[in-house]
């Protein structure tokens, strides 16, 4: 995040060239990237869980990761912080529940996030599909938004 409240993601922690592992008809075939911020079918990809392709995830897997991002905004913690990462990765890619959503986020920022951690991946909303949510469309939600996490970086950079 810049001064001017500018975020930027990319990776989630799997430093690899797209087009090396990914192709639009089979999906990435790695399992890769940072536990708490792990989609369940990263995870589960290869054991061929219900749902769940044995060989390959897609695009939305990052929809997830960007879901975990936010909460980390939020709070200053990823979903899951409280446990080990092993314990994180059995939680997230077998226990069926998802990441525990902030009390103190409004209304549409929840829905939002529960959009993000739908379990079933062809029920998870596209980048393309959340972009027209609500939760981006609400002025005064971005703003408050912004000046939690203004207020956040200015507590981190000034320690």
């Amino acid at each position: 995040m810049d001064s001017n409240g500018t975020v930027k993601l990319a990776d989630f922690g799997a430093s690899k060239k797209l087009a090396d592992i990914v192709s639009f008809s089979e999906g990435c075939k790695t399992v890769l990237g940072s536990p708490y911020w792990m989609a369940p079918e990263v995870i589960q990809q290869g054991y061929g869980n219900e749902g769940v392709s044995a060989s390959s995830y897609g695009r939305k897997a990052d929809i997830w990761s960007m879901g975990a991002v936010v909460i980390e905004m939020a709070t200053g913690r990823p979903p899951f912080a409280e446990l080990a990462p092993v314990t994180a990765l059995f939680k997230i890619g077998s226990s069926g529940q998802i990441p525990a959503i902030p009390a103190s986020l409004s209304d549409k920022a929840k829905d939002f996030l529960t959009l993000c951690f739908q379990r079933d991946v062809k029920l998870r909303p596209s980048a393309s599909e959340l972009l027209s949510h609500v939760f981006f469309q609400d002025e005064d939600e971005t703003a408050r938004l912004d000046d939690t996490s203004s207020t956040r970086l200015s507590s981190l950079t000034s320690s």
